[in-house]
């Protein structure tokens, strides 16, 4: 992405004398610390994420024990005098280990047995250290994980209230924790507190303890079957992983599936006669969806390489301007017939690369478009190595058939967690709820279109709508004849900004812009009905200058000169992308995305901040 990015900033850069840096350094520090926060932020979130993921892989086959195995599992617990201290518990309260008592100390034992310390550092050093976005955190450039994994609270309770159900059944409760150490924006040394919770649960009769097992892992097997493991769906047509993954739940048809999974597969025939499937029922009214960015992957199309100029509003390659100042000034039935040109495949609008697999693959599917193409989301999920693995290692039967046209409507696949998935344990007229292991699905994401070139076809018209409403054109007076027409793009400052912009005076290009952006964005949410368009919200979603860290200064007249931080002149304004993340000055995501822009406005030349012309000024 990067590589991208500084690609195309080169190639829309002005040529003009170096100019002096147009902010201050109380700016430049503003800039500085509003990135690092950001990148704080993921740089948190991936520890954690790596945490706990170890820590539950090392938990996993202690979910469900017998009182035998968890006596050879905590050789030093003496579980008679535990039954008791737990059965004295009032009103069925948990019986907390006090740190420094015998208990605590033998629970702390077998934690450090259980943990994988080399395999948590191996995968941090993969996941964190490699990853050089996060080396301006790194202390010394190592592992952030450097202090002992410690025990925060460990307790246990007991899950049968009465003699009735026929057995005890002994709930353990624990967290831990550990501090990981990095640096912050001015370098000093930083430290945060990650969290790991879990549950074991002893089961006084062994038989009870491998029935729980048994269903845990049927349950597994039939999710990962050929019949079942590709009937995971959710429906959207936004490329907003963020959001998606935050909403899973409600989109998701994992209930549904799994009703069918449990009456057709885990119970129904079942011919285990050791187990009484009758007691047993599973509740779905906690289960928590969970996607680890890791594991998604975007039918999104790589655009590093191309064969085509930038389109440059100065040298007209392929007479492509003239749809665009068409469409900014007409509208209506212009920007549908503009989207449609924009959007078809061999389209001289278009700098996706096609590679030569997309190239045979496209001669035999007719329907789907070039860049939106399932075809890629497979070659990625080919080279994305997390997602793979996980399928790999669960034995999931993905389908990668791209021959029908209800395997290329798919445009993401999203791994997912399925937590707090419960099973109820039913004897003698008692139940027990007891919370399952961690599952693990893959859903599909498909585009509620018939194919994906309507897709592209309609993301493209949104974007064309949106350039046309924040660059000022919708207010203008269309009539006008070409030679007299204003083609300078107008933005008007956002409802929230509370001071006007001062003459002369330096601004980070985002306090600016994104206010604007955004502001836009959900005026055109409310009018989407009256355009045609299903979600502007869901096609717009990441935008940029090309060079985040960008200054602007406005003179008398309203016009805006931009600035990079090096002081020099920047020739091109923003571009939307259909991509993951939130509004910000950089495109989200992996390295592809689809990227949409009206051209280099190099028709206008921009000297030094002054009383000429820009092609773009503020409605002041």
């Amino acid at each position: 992405m990067k590589k991208l990015l500084s690609i195309l900033a080169s190639s829309t850069l002005m040529i003009a004398a170096p100019l002096s840096v147009v902010a201050c350094q109380k700016e430049t520090s503003k800039i500085k610390e509003f990135d690092f926060a950001d990148l704080e932020k993921k740089f948190l979130g991936i520890t954690e994420l790596v945490f706990q993921q170890n820590l539950a892989e090392n938990f996993e086959n202690l979910f469900y024990l017998s009182e035998k195995e968890a006596s050879q599992e905590f050789s030093d617990f003496d579980f008679n005098n535990l039954w008791d201290h737990v059965g004295t518990a009032a009103n069925g309260d948990a019986f907390v280990f006090e740190e420094g008592t015998k208990e605590f100390d033998q629970f702390s034992k077998f934690v450090d047995q259980t943990i994988d310390l080399d395999q948590l550092n191996k995968d941090a050093n993969q996941r964190i250290v490699g990853n050089v976005n996060y080396r301006p955190l790194l202390k010394n450039g190592k592992n952030p994980f450097t202090s002992k994994i410690k025990i925060q609270k460990v307790s246990a309770v007991q899950k049968t209230k009465s003699e009735s159900i026929g057995e005890r059944i002994l709930g353990f409760n624990f967290s831990l924790t550990t501090t990981v150490e990095y640096l912050d924006s001015t370098q000093a040394n930083k430290t945060s507190d990650i969290w790991f919770e879990s549950t074991m649960t002893i089961f006084e009769n062994e038989e009870t303890s491998n029935s729980f097992w048994k269903i845990a892992d049927d349950l597994q097997v039939s999710l990962a079957s050929k019949e079942y493991a590709n009937s995971f769906i959710i429906e959207s047509n936004s490329y907003d992983s963020e959001k998606i993954s935050q909403t899973i739940n409600t989109l998701s048809n994992f209930n549904q599936v799994l009703e069918n999974i449990v009456k057709d597969k885990v119970f129904k025939n079942n011919l285990d006669n050791q187990i009484d499937y009758s007691k047993f029922n599973f509740k779905t009214e906690r289960v928590q969806q969970v996607v680890n960015p890791d594991h998604v992957v975007l039918a999104q199309q790589f655009a590093e390489k191309n064969d085509k100029p930038q389109i440059s509003w100065k040298k007209d390659y392929y007479q492509r301007i003239d749809l665009i100042k068409d469409l900014l000034k007409s509208g209506g039935e212009t920007i549908d017939d503009a989207a449609k040109e924009m959007s078809r495949r061999n389209s001289v609008y278009s700098n996706a690369y096609i590679s030569k697999g997309l190239k045979a693959h496209l001669k035999k599917d007719k329907v789907s478009s070039e860049v939106i193409n399932a075809f890629n989301m497979w070659a990625y999920y080919d080279d994305l190595t997390s997602l793979r693995n996980a399928v790999l290692e669960r034995k999931i039967n993905l389908n990668k058939n791209l021959e029908n046209e209800e395997e290329l409507r798919t445009i993401g696949l999203y791994g997912t967690q399925i937590r707090s998935l419960q099973l109820n344990y039913t004897n003698n007229d008692e139940s027990v709820v007891l919370d399952l292991p961690v599952q693990f699905i893959v859903h599909r994401q498909h585009t509620t279109f018939a194919n994906t070139q309507l897709l592209h076809d309609e993301y493209t018209k949104a974007n064309l709508i949106f350039a046309r409403e924040i660059f000022g054109f919708a207010d203008k007076d269309s009539i006008k004849a070409d030679e007299n027409f204003d083609y300078t793009y107008e933005f008007k400052l956002a409802e929230k900004m509370d001071d006007k912009i001062e003459i002369g005076k330096s601004y980070d290009s985002r306090d600016i812009f994104i206010p604007i952006v955004e502001e836009t964005i959900a005026k055109l949410e409310k009018q989407k009905e009256q355009y045609k368009i299903s979600s502007f919200e869901d096609y717009i979603n990441g935008f940029g200058l090309i060079e985040k860290q960008s200054y602007l200064k406005v003179n008398e007249a309203g016009y805006i000169y931009l600035y990079l931080e090096n002081g020099n002149p920047l020739g091109y304004l923003f571009s939307t992308s259909y991509s993951t993340g939130e509004s910000d000055w950089e495109y989200q995501g992996p390295d592809s995305y689809i990227n949409f822009n009206l051209g280099i406005r190099d028709d206008v030349t921009i000297n030094e901040f002054g009383e000429g012309k820009t092609p773009w000024k503020f409605k002041l």
